[in-house]
């Protein structure tokens, strides 16, 4: 999170003696080090000077929040640009297997096999569960008639309500079911009979 920075004193004349270090001569050039690498270079070279102390080197400096790096700071526009492809090829595969999940229902080459056992316990788990969902609604709205008109109507006019709001629902419910079926099975034929075109933005050599 933090490192020290310099311009001149003593920290700079210590590393300016340590030049031929890599690591020295990178601190030189960026002015600053961190606290891991002047603790390093002190172990290594000053801990047995008594010239040099780590408060002295400390004081010398300025303590700064590190410059936070940016991602994709410093790549090459060729480099950029073979990575933005990788990432739409991959997206456009991600969005084609999304296609054809959840469907037992292949279109193209694969058309003609038959459905593997997880996609068989897939599609049953989703209709249980579609089943369910229906009942729930429909028994909810029959109780939810009953306990409204639990006053001041007669028992055979509840019933009559409650069975018909009943058969509504269930109606309404299996309706929005087979159009949600067929609205997303419309989508994946036409997502499927596109054609992607790949164009090359830039030749790499």
């Amino acid at each position: 999170m933090f490192d020290i920075s310099f311009e001149e004193g003593f920290l700079k004349q210590r590393l300016e003696e340590l030049a031929e270090d890599p690591r020295a001569s990178l601190s030189l050039q960026l002015n600053c080090i961190s606290f891991e690498l002047i603790s390093q270079l002190y172990e290594e070279f000053w801990k047995n000077d008594d010239n040099v102390s780590m408060k002295q080197l400390l004081k010398s400096g300025k303590l700064r929040f590190k410059a936070k790096k940016v991602p994709g700071e410093g790549y090459s526009e060729s480099f950029m640009a073979e990575l933005n492809r990788l990432k739409a090829v991959q997206q456009e595969k991600e969005y084609q297997e999304m296609l054809q999940r959840d469907s037992l229902h292949v279109a193209g080459p694969l058309a003609d096999r038959a459905p593997s056992i997880a996609e068989m316990n897939k599609e049953v788990k989703e209709q249980i569960s579609a089943v369910v969902n229906v009942l729930l609604t429909v028994f909810g709205t029959i109780y939810a008639v009953w306990y409204v008109t639990r006053t001041g109507w007669d028992i055979h006019f509840r019933v009559l309500l409650c069975l018909f709001s009943g058969i509504l629902v269930l109606i309404a419910d299996v309706a929005m079911y087979n159009v949600y079926n067929r609205k997303v099975e419309e989508a994946r034929v036409t997502e499927k009979r596109k054609k992607v075109v790949n164009k090359v933005a830039k030749r790499l050599v």
